[in-house]
């Protein structure tokens, strides 16, 4: 664990935001550091399995959803076919009545309430995938640790609310490694 920590503050620390050749190395090799950190935490894998469990989980509504569009324009025969062969490894026989089984069950649903549901639990599904993805990079999270770490060093031992609204107020910060370069976070009262 105090491997990890050290090499945490090596890639994370002060010495990668100073600049030169130094700085600029540890900031290309923190992204495979942290790869191969998540990987022996097993992260990685944990992500991994939530966004294919997410993925399959929208599967279900998005064939809910064309299933209701298809009915709605008389097209439900021309997916006869596509689920077909989706059941065809299963053997030819069975692969026959699973198909007629799923386009029955598509004929006697009302097309409007499965169109509805169908469309609203893809909706969450794709924000869940979305957000997954978004928390497993989190690069707005770490640019916004470093700018407060940034304040809290400006104020210095005069940690008063008055001395921290006064810092924030002037902060004029360019050198946070997770924004592009050239692109300063600045507030003004």
């Amino acid at each position: 664990m105090r491997t990890w920590a050290f090499l945490d503050w090596c890639f994370f620390g002060a010495a990668s935001v100073r600049a030169g050749m130094l700085g600029g190395c540890l900031r290309v090799l923190r992204y495979p550091y942290a790869v191969m950190r998540d990987l022996a935490r097993g992260e990685i894998n944990l992500r991994a399995m939530s966004l294919v469990y997410t993925t399959l989980l929208s599967l279900i509504p998005l064939l809910a959803f064309s299933f209701a569009i298809l009915k709605i324009f008389g097209g439900r025969r021309d997916l006869e076919p596509i689920v077909y062969e989706l059941f065809r490894p299963v053997g030819g026989a069975a692969a026959q009545e699973l198909t007629a089984r799923v386009v029955q069950f598509a004929s006697h649903v009302s097309s409007g309430v499965v169109g509805s549901v169908g469309l609203a639990l893809l909706a969450w599904t794709l924000v869940g995938t979305i957000k997954k993805v978004e928390d497993s990079f989190n690069i707005y999270g770490m640019a916004t640790a470093y700018s407060l770490v940034d304040v809290l060093k400006k104020v210095g031992p005069n940690l008063t609310r008055q001395a921290v609204m006064d810092t924030l107020n002037s902060l004029s910060e360019t050198d946070n490694p997770f924004m592009f370069s050239g692109i300063p976070i600045k507030n003004t009262a």
